[in-house]
């Protein structure tokens, strides 16, 4: 598998290919932080590493897996660790976890910016601000909800056109495949 992923203050991308029997498939995502994720740069591009897996896993398990970045001090952070960031440290042994248990070997491998912009995943990352295919609900609303729902015991069970920074239910659908 081929995986490159890219991140911004915004928002994090990837565009995975994976070989099978057909030849080459390629899935793409487009996720907007949330409100308690990173804003250091290399946070995110560590973090966008991990949330990718994390989505693709059942196309990942078990196989070779090589991951481009333009973010040369992630390069080595799945095997070394970061002995200069707590939270680089913390997002290192979640991805050499999480890889572990589901026998992906991970292998890193650095390309300029240039080839990002190129390739499409830069603006994966940036999109994510301006994905129109999702709403909020104001509080208020959304209580209404819930009463009028209660009143007719019905249980609300998923959130339509949602993402990860504003879904009122734990299910949810969202316009680009998200690790929750």
């Amino acid at each position: 598998a081929y995986m490159e992923t890219d991140a911004s203050i915004y928002g994090y991308g990837c565009t995975l290919r994976v070989r099978n029997t057909h030849g080459w498939t390629e899935s793409r995502t487009s996720v907007p932080w949330g409100s308690s994720d990173p804003t250091v740069q290399v946070h995110c591009e560590a973090e966008a590493l991990h949330r990718a897996l994390l989505t693709f896993a059942p196309q990942l398990r078990g196989r070779s897996v090589l991951h481009i970045t333009d973010c040369q001090p992630t390069l080595d952070l799945p095997e070394r660790g970061s002995a200069s960031s707590a939270r680089l440290q913390a997002i290192a042994l979640s991805i050499w976890t999480f890889t572990s248990a589901n026998a992906i070997h991970l292998t890193s491998a650095w390309l300029p910016g240039a080839h990002m912009l190129t390739s499409g995943t830069d603006e994966l990352s940036r999109s994510a601000l301006h994905d129109t295919h999702s709403a909020r609900i104001s509080p208020i609303a959304w209580k209404r909800v819930i009463t009028l729902a209660n009143k007719h015991h019905l249980s609300l069970t998923h959130d339509w056109f949602a993402d990860n920074t504003n879904n009122c239910l734990d299910i949810y659908w969202s316009r680009h495949p998200s690790p929750q």
